[in-house]
């Protein structure tokens, strides 16, 4: 993938965040299935854990209800105004998390770790091709403690019927 059409994509995807991000987490209101399995194997005392792609907080307002005990939670975030609501809802996260701005395509701002756990729930579509997708991974996982662990969610759009018949060919759209 050229890098024009990597920006153009990633533009568009900042963009649809910082616009729709009230609209976006007011669809989001529940776990996703998994979580609990998650939630499971993580360190039972003292978890640092990066949840990638975090949100509006989410997860960690789902860890807070019942997560490990001393749990070091910290979410990173490219969109400012899903982070906004991350922060205000941070009574309802675990104590002491902090939400960062930032890519994971960035190393400046990647926290550096270690951690014992990394997310990526929902993220890796985001990111315009396998070699950026791998890179992240790349990257995130040297930022893990020995035996840490990272868990994601890889989404197959081109196999699920309700997303096939709403997708645009790259020439057809507005920004392409």
């Amino acid at each position: 993938m050229d890098e024009a059409t990597r920006a153009a994509l990633r533009e568009i995807n900042r963009a649809f965040y910082e616009e729709q991000a009230e609209s976006f987490d007011a669809t989001r209101d529940h776990p996703w299935p998994g979580w609990e399995r998650v939630r499971g194997a993580l360190p039972e005392d003292g978890c640092r854990l990066l949840d990638a792609g975090c949100g509006s907080g989410r997860f960690a307002r789902f860890l807070a209800e019942g997560g490990p005990a001393g749990l070091s939670y910290t979410g990173l975030d490219t969109s400012r105004a899903l982070l906004e609501l991350a922060r205000a809802r941070a009574a309802s996260a675990p104590p002491g998390a902090r939400f960062v701005e930032g890519d994971l395509l960035d190393d400046a701002v990647l926290p550096s770790g270690p951690f014992d756990a990394i997310t990526l729930f929902g993220v890796l579509h985001h990111l315009p091709g396998s070699d950026a997708r791998v890179a992240a991974i790349a990257r995130l996982a040297s930022r893990l403690a020995p035996g840490g662990r990272v868990f994601a969610t890889i989404w197959r759009f081109g196999s699920d019927p309700r997303v096939t018949g709403r997708t645009l060919d790259w020439p057809a759209h507005p920004s392409g």
